[in-house]
């Protein structure tokens, strides 16, 4: 005669034998570093695509700041490019003779992923980017302070220049964002 199984006896067999083996285990770790592997690559290309957006957005703001800024105060604000190092810009309050009341703002493009860099625009075409721009109290900016002359035009890019952004800045003081179209050669 067979032994009897207790009802607790049969369901610590069916614990013990409802595990997953070590092959089991192996396959799903190595599915999951597949799918991790794949992954990696297009996360690093939204952060480097999205860290330039971010970057000329921040410069955007700061640029429409200074206008704003110089209309309420009644008093000219300047922005200065590289300054207090490469890849970083000083934003100043100016008196009316043109001497610098202080600064009330700095960015730092190098805090972006991707190594976020000022840069010379891709097409030929364009002048070469702003170092210095003055805002007046009426929003306009000072076309005597412009180095060089004639540029209107700031050019940010990634370290592996694949991303190039503009920020055009107009006589009457109106800001705008562009991105170049490598595939035609124009900004949109």
């Amino acid at each position: 005669m067979g032994k009897k199984i207790s009802s607790s006896q049969k369901s610590v067999n069916f614990v013990l034998s409802a595990g997953f083996t070590l092959i089991e285990l192996m396959v799903v770790i190595a599915v999951i570093a597949v799918v991790i592997a794949a992954a990696v690559p297009a996360v690093n290309d939204y952060k480097r695509k999205h860290a330039i957006r971010y970057a000329s957005n921040e410069l955007y703001g700061d640029i429409q700041l200074a206008r704003l800024r110089a209309a309420k105060n009644n008093r000219r604000c300047r922005i200065v490019f590289n300054d207090p190092a490469n890849n970083r810009y000083t934003c100043y309050d100016v008196d009316n003779n043109g001497s610098l009341l202080g600064s009330y703002k700095t960015g730092d493009l190098t805090k972006f992923h991707g190594r976020i860099i000022f840069t010379n625009s891709p097409s030929s075409s364009d002048s070469a980017p702003m170092t210095v721009f003055e805002f007046m109290p009426q929003g306009t900016v000072d076309l005597t302070t412009l180095m060089p002359v004639s540029s209107n035009s700031v050019y940010l890019t990634n370290k592996d220049n694949v991303f190039f952004y503009r920020v055009l800045v107009s006589a009457a003081g109106a800001t705008s964002i562009d991105q170049w179209s490598s595939s035609d050669g124009t900004w949109k």
